[in-house]
């Protein structure tokens, strides 16, 4: 086992405990908001000659909404940090696991959503693949990400990208006009670590994962 992987593991670890106690402290903010909900609907039915003023009552339900909505999306994102913070015990395995491309870049686009909406551009995330191939989930997510950026960060306002699976491949067609000559070395570097390729195709970039060999698992990347 390499050094860059403990680190890995240990920055895994702390984020996956952190996520989990996230999850508690939202699922008791919703269970409190759920409470607050049927007590105030529980005065109403027993005393109508006493019900809260309707403008009153509205600003409750919707602060009350708002809350339940917020917990519902802190759960998604907790999800998704969970799922990151796994990603280097995979590395402990044996042979390398079975990584879907449209998950992997989903989760990318999730991470990215903050970013790119300050550059006012939308990222819409994949749904799956649905065909694997054994690669590091890792290093895929961080050729992901790399490669989103550099793909978006020249767009105009209101620009768009949202990659769509290729169908019986694990490969995602995106819709995005880029030279891929200028592409920096690091993220070319990074893609070909991945097991990852980006072509043309039908005036569309298509990004395939082609998965490396448990031998090629630990290949260091010189980004410079």
């Amino acid at each position: 086992m390499q050094i860059g992987d403990l680190e890995s593991m240990a920055i895994g670890r702390a984020l996956a405990a952190q996520s989990h106690e996230l999850k508690n402290v939202l699922a008791i903010v919703g269970e409190a908001a759920g409470l607050m909900e049927d007590l105030l609907e529980l005065y109403r039915t027993q005393r109508p000659e006493g019900a809260i003023p309707a403008e009153m009552a509205a600003r409750m339900d919707k602060a009350l909404g708002s809350i339940t909505a917020q917990v519902e999306r802190g759960h998604r994102m907790t999800t998704d940090l969970n799922m990151l913070a796994h990603m280097p015990d995979r590395r402990l395995e044996h042979t390398l696991p079975d990584v879907d491309l449209g998950q992997i870049t989903a989760l990318a686009c999730r991470f990215l959503e903050r970013s790119a909406r300050r550059c006012q551009v939308t990222l819409v995330p994949p749904p799956c693949v649905g065909v694997t191939v054994p690669a590091d989930p890792q290093r895929c997510m961080a050729a992901c990400m790399v490669l989103l950026e550099w793909l978006y960060l020249p767009l105009e306002p209101g620009g768009v990208i949202a990659p769509q699976p290729v169908a019986l491949d694990p490969a995602l067609d995106i819709d995005a006009m880029a030279d891929l000559g200028s592409m920096p070395e690091g993220t070319a570097r990074l893609l070909g670590a991945a097991g990852l390729s980006l072509e043309p195709c039908g005036g569309r970039l298509r990004l395939t994962l082609k998965g490396v060999s448990n031998d090629q698992r630990h290949t260091r990347v010189a980004c410079g």
